[in-house]
């Protein structure tokens, strides 16, 4: 038997054998989309500071979201905002891509995974040309 839901949410399903209820029924049953999730991602950030992004799991319905910064290596916080958005927040600790992967229910959701490409301000060299003095100077950000 199978049975195509067209509404998120919990449903309860009476299942019978030869007219007689079967041991258990009604099953419960909760109906999700993971496309209904929308992330807010954010594409860059600095070592050693707080990188946040959005995630709007409202219209998605009942399950577990998990987040994952570099398979797990970083690990992910976030805050509440009510019913069921989030600001997730990594802080990394070296520079380079560091990608975020989300799941829903263990379904990967739109825009999932995306790259936050992060930089270290402090390696950070300018190289400007000084018209006054015809030279070229560098100098590194500390």
């Amino acid at each position: 038997m199978e049975y195509l839901a067209n509404e998120i949410g919990e449903y309860y399903v009476d299942v019978f054998y030869s007219n007689q209820l079967v041991n258990g029924s009604p099953f419960k049953s909760n109906v999700f989309d993971p496309s209904k999730i929308r992330i807010v991602p954010n594409f860059f950030g600095i070592v050693d500071q707080i990188v946040k992004f959005e995630v709007d799991a409202s219209r998605a319905g009942t399950g577990q979201l998990e987040i994952a910064v570099d398979n797990g290596k970083i690990p992910c916080n976030f805050t509440t905002q009510g019913n069921l958005k989030f600001i997730p927040s990594f802080t990394p600790r070296d520079a380079g891509r560091h990608e975020v992967s989300i799941k829903f229910n263990g379904h990967e959701v739109p825009d999932s995974p995306f790259v936050c490409n992060v930089i270290d301000i402090n390696r950070i060299n300018l190289t400007y040309y000084d018209q006054q003095q015809a030279a070229l100077t560098s100098s590194t950000i500390s």
